[in-house]
């Protein structure tokens, strides 16, 4: 029972610092959420993370916003959820910049944990922010002290006192390190072979300059052979 009062207690100090901070945030991008408490693939909308920029280029912040009370009804189908062993699943878009793509990242965790949590969680976003894509999305209720770890019973939804989430956002945000300047590189040995074979098909050299090392000993040999028989008659007459 001290529990339940210590989880009250923080929750209600929580939401009373989302109102006080949350009235100016501004988000850059907004990420609706969606939740489900079945096993099927149905999902119903639950409100949206907005995630802005800390100082236009610097660490990106998150906070979650719902869009739909925390009815009783929604309590009662967690808690048949949790009695039933049934998971809560909640999942968000995947590509920030094309929302209606169909793509999406989904995380799940215990129904009877979040119920004894009072609607008190934490919600873990990895991002590239320089490509708009959400790569994961962590779901994980916040318990705190000695908790219950009976199995839960529809009558656990009695005691939850929240009348909405309380929702904390942390943004990991990976972005792509530098890489080599491999194109640049491809292009310029694409341009040097390319250079080397036009040089080896069109040589555009004169025929003596092409064949000068065979033209020169015929040259000399003619030469020679013309003195060496001009040198013979001149001998014969003496």
């Amino acid at each position: 029972m001290r529990s339940r009062v210590e989880a009250r207690l923080f929750a209600l100090l929580f939401v009373a610092f989302e109102l006080c901070s949350c009235g100016a945030f501004e988000g850059d991008w907004k990420l609706p959420v969606e939740d489900s408490f079945s096993d099927e693939n149905q999902f119903s909308p639950r409100g949206h993370i907005a995630l802005a920029r800390v100082g236009g280029e610097g660490t990106v912040t998150g906070r979650f916003f719902s869009d739909v009370p925390l009815s009783k009804d929604f309590k009662r189908k967690l808690g048949a959820a949790a009695a039933a062993g049934r998971a809560y699943r909640i999942r968000t878009m995947a590509d920030i910049a094309h929302p209606n793509n169909g793509q999406f990242v989904t995380s799940f965790t215990d129904s009877c944990r979040l119920l004894r949590s009072d609607m008190t969680e934490v919600l873990l976003l990895t991002i590239d922010s320089a490509k708009q894509r959400v790569l994961s999305l962590t779901v994980q209720p916040v318990l705190f002290g000695a908790h219950d770890t009976s199995p839960c019973t529809d009558a656990d939804a009695d005691f939850s006192t929240s009348t909405s989430f309380n929702t904390t956002v942390i943004v990991k945000d990976v972005e792509d390190g530098p890489s080599p300047d491999t194109q640049s590189y491809i292009q310029k040995m694409d341009k040097e072979r390319t250079a080397r074979q036009h040089g080896a098909q069109a040589d555009n050299r004169s025929f003596i300059a092409k064949y000068w090392m065979y033209i020169i000993p015929v040259v000399l040999f003619v030469v020679m052979s013309g003195a060496m028989n001009n040198e013979a008659p001149a001998a014969a007459g003496n």
